[in-house]
């Protein structure tokens, strides 16, 4: 059974996250509060971390990126109102695997939830986990792809593209 830490200070979002994932049979743990997520996802294991950005104590920015610098490697869902491509590009480089942006519709967390657990492409996605690609080095138009913006993230040991869609941004084969 997955076991999912959702971090989510709107209460009727929380609770029907909640509804949903345990209809799924997951385990769900949630709190509304930055500080209290943080501190459960260094201290516990978790198949996924759900997280809003705008949360009371801790933005969810500053605690994925905290928690990606303490090693902890758990899949992070951004689920947020904010919704400009900089804020897109904000919660990629601070760790997320994933952005959704708010409000969306249960069939729109169902992929990006499950490629996250399952760690493997779905749909042509694949997720970069190296540490070392942490910066954008341009944001670019890409024929062919769904959604106007991918960001291309390099380093010495990886490239990869983000294409931005109504639903988030996510990774795709580069």
């Amino acid at each position: 059974m997955f076991q999912i830490l959702v971090v989510e200070d709107d209460r009727n979002l929380a609770d029907t996250l909640k509804e949903y994932f345990a209809s799924k049979l997951y385990q769900i743990v949630a709190t509304s509060d930055g500080n209290e997520g943080y501190a459960l996802a260094k201290s516990n294991h978790y198949d996924l971390i759900l997280l809003d950005v705008m949360l009371p104590g801790r933005s969810g920015y500053v605690a994925a990126q905290q928690l990606r610098r303490l090693g902890v490697e758990t899949p992070i869902l951004m689920i947020t109102g904010k919704n400009s491509l900089e804020d897109i590009i904000t919660g990629m480089q601070c760790g997320a695997d994933g952005y959704l942006t708010k409000p969306f519709r249960l069939r729109e967390l169902k992929p990006a939830v499950t490629h996250c657990l399952k760690g493997r492409p779905i749909h042509g996605w694949s997720r970069s986990r190296s540490p070392a690609c942490n910066s954008i080095l341009t944001v670019m138009k890409l024929p062919g792809r769904a959604g106007p913006y991918s960001c291309v993230k390099k380093s010495s040991k990886s490239c990869s593209i983000f294409w931005n869609t109504a639903s988030g941004l996510f990774p795709v084969t580069s």
